[in-house]
């Protein structure tokens, strides 16, 4: 791989998180019902497998019950989600692990 002059990857400093709203339909007990979603991803392959893991976890829904008819990048302007224009609008996300603790027996 490349190196840039900080010692990150090259490939690394080009990422670019982005916004894809995503439309479709899904089949739900009384019919297909039609449904819009905007999420942020640097792929659209990866957003897709969000939002089918998403609707199908939410509504106990396979995956063949969940046609996706379209997908597009939207600028920040077009954002209708508060919460989706709220983490773009961030300098900074932090992202707290927790350790396993070791318990001792008494």
């Amino acid at each position: 791989m490349a190196q840039s002059t900080s010692g990150k990857r090259k490939d690394m400093d080009e990422v670019r998180v982005r916004v894809f709203k995503i439309e479709g339909i899904m089949r739900l007990k009384h019919g297909w019902q039609k449904f819009s979603i905007e999420k942020r991803g640097i792929r659209k392959d990866e957003v897709v497998e969000r939002v089918l893991s998403e609707l199908g976890s939410r509504h106990k829904l396979p995956r063949f019950h969940i046609k996706i008819t379209a997908i597009r990048e939207i600028k920040e302007d077009e954002i209708t989600d508060p919460y989706v224009a709220k983490i773009g609008t961030m300098e900074k996300v932090m992202v707290y692990k927790t350790r396993k603790r070791k318990y001792m027996s008494l």
